[in-house]
C-alpha cells in the first residue's frame, strides 16, 4: 500500500505542481472530497475550488477555476487540468473584482455574443463570485 500519490496540476500556461503528496482536498460539482493514495478511479469538474495539499511536513493551499480532475487508481496519480491555479496567498482579489465587473458588463450587454460565449461568461462569473466569497468567509 502506498502512503503518497503523484499530483499534477496544469494550466494552459504552466505546470503548477508535479510532486508526491499524502492527501488533496478539493471541491467538485458533486461536493467536497479528500483524495488519498490508491483512491478509487474518479473524474469530476471544478468550477471553483480550494485545493489543499498535505504531506508530513507541511500544507499548501491553492485555488483553481474551471477545470477537471482525474484520479487513476492504477497509476496512483491525480491530474488537475484547469484554466487557473495559484497559491491562495498570491491571488489578486482586487483584480478579480475588476474582472468580475467586466464579465458582468459583457453579460448585461450581450450584443453579438453566441450561446457558447454567454455560457462561458456565466460560468466564469460563477467561479469568480465563489472565489471572492471564499476569501471573505
Amino acid at each position: 500500500m502506498h502512503d503518497k500519490f503523484r499530483l499534477i496540476i496544469r494550466t494552459p500556461e504552466e505546470e503548477v505542481i508535479d510532486r508526491e503528496v499524502e492527501s488533496v482536498y478539493l471541491t467538485t460539482e458533486t461536493g467536497d472530497m479528500m483524495l488519498l493514495p490508491e483512491h478509487a478511479a474518479f473524474s469530476g469538474s471544478i468550477t471553483y475550488s480550494p485545493i489543499i495539499l498535505r504531506d508530513q511536513t507541511h500544507e499548501e493551499e491553492y485555488v483553481s477555476r474551471r477545470g477537471v480532475v482525474f484520479f487513476s487508481n492504477i497509476k496512483n496519480e491525480c491530474h488537475i487540468l484547469c484554466q487557473q491555479a495559484e497559491l491562495k496567498d498570491r491571488v489578486d482579489y482586487d483584480g478579480l473584482q475588476v474582472y468580475l465587473a467586466l464579465v458582468e458588463a459583457h453579460i448585461a450587454k450581450g450584443d453579438g455574443l453566441s450561446d457558447i460565449h454567454m455560457r462561458f461568461l456565466n460560468d466564469q462569473k460563477l467561479a469568480l463570485v465563489q472565489e471572492i466569497e471564499a476569501k471573505e468567509a
